[in-house]
């Protein structure tokens, strides 16, 4: 066993499972407990949720480009598909991302974005469901994909802003 940035190596936990690794869990009180789960996805959700709200925001300056824009979204979501899924974190960070970002990412990848949804339905969501622990989180995202897949429409999120926050 050794300590990793707050985690032990080499031991099994009730929150990380047979893994073994810490996936940022904060450490609550003095005895080094970590925090809840449903914390942890709410944490969780709420950075993905900012991140996609920061790539899909519209530049302060015209003509400038998007230091961080949806190209590094799309970018992160082919990094996040490419990886084995964790229990529930996956799922959750998943969801926050599409129902943050669809619209964007359907509006400039048109066709693109709805084939790879329908690869994230058909492959990669038995793989979510074979290793969740609760199924919450996999189902919320089973019924976004498949509202999405239906409908084909993908509204901005509530909350968003359509103009620059600086004014031109």
């Amino acid at each position: 066993q050794r300590r990793v940035r707050g985690a032990w190596i080499g031991t099994s936990t009730p929150v990380t499972g047979p893994r073994t690794r810490r996936l940022g869990y904060a450490e609550v009180g003095s005895e080094g407990k970590l925090e809840e789960r449903e914390k942890f996805l709410k944490k969780m959700e709420g950075c993905v949720q900012l991140y996609g709200a920061v790539i899909t925001a519209t530049p302060p300056y015209s003509g400038k480009v998007h230091p961080h824009g949806l190209s590094n979204g799309w970018l992160w979501l082919a990094r996040v598909l490419n990886l084995q899924p964790v229990p529930d974190v996956t799922a959750t960070v998943l969801h926050a991302f599409l129902q943050t970002c669809s619209w964007a990412l359907a509006k400039t990848y048109g066709v693109q974005f709805h084939k790879l949804l329908d690869m994230i339905y058909s492959t990669y969501l038995p793989k979510l469901e074979e290793v969740s622990d609760n199924f919450g989180p996999s189902t919320r995202l089973k019924l976004f994909l498949e509202e999405a897949r239906r409908s084909g429409i993908f509204p901005p999120p509530d909350g968003g802003i359509s103009q620059p926050l600086i004014p031109l």
